[in-house]
């Protein structure tokens, strides 16, 4: 794809379009009067209506550069009841919220995720007046929810992109429609309205709706780890192509070392191919650690070839590993994934 915003004419254009029609105090002294209130104010109806118009002009960039960059983005400006409660739940000011407009995209796995994400901030971030903030709530999830998210700043106002992985959004999918129907609260670590109420599963069982918020949380785990697997296999057959390749270059050696040659055998041997090796051997192992050097002196093109032959068989060994218990985690999440699904659409409508 094209970068549509090279040309930093252009760039500055983007970045004037669409400022906010007034001051950051008086952006704020507007989200206090929303939020005393509990809505819009009929003489601030004009002014808030502006402000929406606005950051929807800005979100029309935002997409656009994501579907130049070939991702199919959902987007949204908050409603005012979301964003009112909003500034009521986290006693915020206005000018503090990062997603009054945001968009979506969802990619395969998380492989596709961080890739997606470092394209998104390399471009924001080539024509943007701030540069792109990530928040990585893979590792430190919300209350069980998963994804990556960039506040971006193509105007200086700030919209927010949601990546997520198609089973990170599953889950957000689920414990959005169980919010729906038990309070939105739960997406914040609150409990359910009417929290030991029993609801029934698609297998004849019972559980509390207080339970199965905590089985969320579960399976959110789960799926993580069965996408850390995958990323797993992912690098150890990277490292299966990079140790075929040394293997080739130290057959190539091996020949060398056979034509005759007026220069002594003994500086032939190449330091670069030795010290991908040992980085080869440090990448196997996992910690940086090279205990099974000593089994391996590379003094000769005979010991490389030994360490190459090596670490392609404990490589083999680790993907083959790897694949199956990725195998059986896919299988695992997804069926439960499935059955979580059922389960929230009969808690939902019963």
């Amino acid at each position: 794809m094209s970068n549509d915003y090279a040309n930093p004419q252009q760039a500055f254009m983007l970045c004037a379009m669409a400022n906010l029609p007034l001051s950051k105090g008086a952006f704020d002294r507007l989200g206090e009067r929303l939020a005393r209130q509990g809505g819009v104010p009929d003489d601030d109806v004009e002014l808030f209506t502006s402000i929406v118009s606005a950051y929807e002009d800005t979100l029309t960039q935002v997409e656009a550069v994501l579907v130049d960059l070939g991702y199919r983005p959902s987007a949204r400006v908050k409603t005012t009841a979301v964003l009112i409660e909003k500034l009521v739940r986290e006693s915020s000011r206005l000018s503090q919220v990062q997603d009054f407009a945001g968009a979506r995209i969802v990619l395969a796995n998380r492989l596709d995720q961080d890739r997606a994400v470092q394209r998104i901030s390399e471009r924001f971030d080539g024509f943007c007046p701030r540069p792109s903030r990530v928040k990585d709530r893979r590792h430190e999830p919300s209350h069980g929810y998963r994804a990556v998210h960039l506040v971006v700043f193509p105007d200086g106002n700030p919209v927010e992109i949601q990546v997520r992985t198609e089973l990170q959004d599953r889950w957000a999918q689920i414990v959005e429609r169980l919010a729906d129907s038990w309070g939105r609260g739960i997406r914040y670590g609150e409990p359910p309205e009417d929290a030991d109420a029993l609801i029934n599963h698609p297998d004849g069982s019972t559980s509390t709706r207080r339970d199965l918020l905590e089985a969320t949380k579960a399976l959110s785990l789960l799926i993580s780890k069965q996408e850390e697997l995958h990323v797993s296999a992912s690098r150890n057959a990277d490292h299966r192509t990079r140790l075929d390749r040394l293997y080739q270059e130290v057959l190539g050696m091996q020949a060398s070392w056979a034509e005759p040659s007026e220069t002594p055998k003994s500086e032939l041997v190449l330091p670069d191919v030795i010290a991908e090796l040992l980085s080869g051997l440090r990448t196997q192992s996992g910690n940086g650690d090279l205990p099974e050097v000593l089994e391996f002196p590379l003094e000769t093109l005979a010991d490389a070839d030994r360490l190459v032959i090596h670490l392609k068989q404990a490589n083999a060994t680790a993907l083959e590993n790897v694949m199956a218990r990725m195998a059986a985690a896919h299988d695992e999440v997804q069926d439960m994934v499935a059955e979580f699904a059922r389960t929230a659409e009969m808690s939902v409508d019963s």
